[in-house]
């Protein structure tokens, strides 16, 4: 129920009404900034008073891979329920949305399979459900590592992206 609430909060107030951890601001703020920008930095560094640089940047760690995969499903639900049912988004590459769902429709049509089998367990451990979302990362990483170290290495090739934080 808690995440469930978390998901339509609308001010900073109302997410740490229900979870009072610096975390939940850093959070909100960087789904409602994309992740960039001055404000994101300033959150960044009172996040990094209260928590610490390592853990604080965990949890910045956290936010873009979930950011990833958000832009990423809906990309790939983009092509697969708008493009191939002759109903596009406008202005809409139909190029990038084929190579992007060449590339990471397999991650996807796996985590959808793993969501069906968890379904089909029953209560797990939290020590093993830890050491298998871990896992999943792990797997998750293969198809994420290879772009984004195109994405550092070209880097300089996009002087706008300055504030946004390398490896």
């Amino acid at each position: 129920a808690e995440a469930g609430a978390l998901m339509s909060v609308k001010t900073e107030e109302q997410a740490r009404a229900l979870v009072d951890a610096p975390a939940i601001t850093f959070a909100l703020k960087f789904g409602q900034h994309d992740g960039r920008g001055d404000v994101i930095d300033a959150a960044f560094e009172d996040l990094a008073k209260e928590m610490g640089t390592g853990p604080a940047g965990s949890v910045r760690a956290l936010c873009w891979f979930l950011l990833w995969g958000s832009v990423g499903g809906n990309t790939v639900n983009s092509f697969l329920f708008g493009r191939l049912c002759c109903k596009p988004k406008a202005r809409r590459s139909v190029l990038f949305e084929f190579l992007f769902f060449l590339y990471y429709g397999p991650l996807f049509l796996l985590i959808a399979i793993v969501m069906k089998l968890l379904t089909c367990f029953p209560q797990m451990p939290a020590c093993f459900m830890a050491g298998f979302g871990a896992f999943l990362t792990v797997v998750a990483s293969i198809w994420i590592i290879p772009i984004g170290l195109i994405a550092v290495l070209t880097k300089p090739c996009h002087p706008e992206s300055t504030n946004t934080p390398a490896l």
